[in-house]
């Protein structure tokens, strides 16, 4: 598969390259595009993976254009006829605005809707206002288009409205932050101009990622506190305690184990002392000294084995480190 991919990487690239350069080989290249990012898509099982490949080739086409183009490779016949008809230059605006909404049929070609002539009055007159470098009003638009009805320019002002509430949007996302926008609510843009089918899958895929770098983020502290307890010697301190708290109160009321007491007794014992190995004999003074402050009677002694563990502990989180770095220097 990676061959593939890599071949359908340089055909995308090479059409990307070509689509601005040659005006009259647009709709060629933009269909070779649509076509090689929709096959490109079928390569991947979830839209994650497809956006890490996608990032990684290094693509010059924003997501919105992108998603639009692979909806239109999808039906790449009906695809044509629309990039080839269209005047636009936007693969976006071709596909909300005409692929969408386009019936080819062999038999019967839908006839397209004729505009309201009083409605496209109020666009072309608000258009030519906006283009002179005005604020079009209600009353400005109404008198440029010949005192038509309030009905027809409120219709426009919220289409032109709406339109660019969306462009506005699309530039955020498409520039990546470059307007102030943080992660979250890039992706909420992003998400909420796909299309239903694709936004299910799109939020789906964000909330697997998210949970996983959530899941890597907790093992990496996890794993960087316990290299900082090692190193600043909490681990050390811990350890000593816990060794001293359990000889004094394990095993429950006896000295130590059986198994603990036979090793001292074989190195002790006149028939088998002499037998016993170097190494023998070291855990058997091991055990024996280990387990003195409960074999003696003398609490005061106890004490004192405490009170100098607590006392050559470090007391704050700086002398702690202070002495690590003076071990270390």
């Amino acid at each position: 598969m990676a061959n593939t991919l890599d071949k359908l990487a340089v055909g995308i690239k090479g059409h990307l390259d070509r689509i601005d350069k040659n005006a009259a080989e647009w709709a060629e290249e933009a269909l070779g595009l649509c076509v090689k990012l929709a096959e490109a898509k079928t390569k991947f099982p979830d839209l994650l993976g497809f956006g890490k490949w996608f990032d990684t080739s290094g693509f010059a086409l924003n997501p919105h254009d992108r998603a639009a183009a692979i909806a239109m490779g999808q039906d790449p016949v009906r695809a044509r006829d629309v990039l080839v008809a269209t005047k636009r230059r936007s693969l976006q605006h071709v596909y909300e605005r005409e692929f969408r909404f386009a019936h080819v049929s062999k038999t019967a070609p839908v006839k397209p809707k004729r505009p309201n002539p009083k409605r496209q009055q109020a666009f072309d007159a608000y258009d030519k206002l906006k283009a002179a470098g005005e604020t079009p009003t209600y009353d400005t638009v109404a008198a440029e288009a010949g005192g038509i009805s309030t009905t027809a320019v409120r219709v426009v002002f919220a289409v032109r409205e709406a339109e660019a509430e969306r462009e506005a949007a699309e530039a955020a996302v498409a520039a990546d932050g470059n307007f102030g926008l943080d992660v979250d609510t890039r992706i909420a843009a992003y998400s909420a101009a796909l299309p239903p089918n694709l936004r299910k899958k799109f939020d789906a895929s964000i909330g697997a990622y998210k949970r996983e770098l959530t899941r890597g983020f907790d093992e990496a502290c996890r794993r960087e506190y316990q290299k900082w307890k090692d190193e600043s010697g909490i681990t050390f301190w811990l350890k000593r305690l816990d060794e001293l708290e359990r000889m004094l109160t394990w095993p429950r009321n006896s000295v130590m184990l059986k198994a603990e007491y036979n090793t001292i007794l074989r190195c002790l014992h006149p028939d088998t002392g002499a037998h016993r190995t170097a190494a023998e004999r070291a855990e058997a003074f091991r055990l024996f000294t280990h387990y003195k402050l409960k074999m003696i009677d003398d609490e005061e002694e106890r004490e004192n084995a405490r009170r100098e563990l607590r006392s050559n502990m470090p007391k704050t989180l700086a002398e702690m480190i202070a002495r690590k770095t003076k071990k270390t220097a």
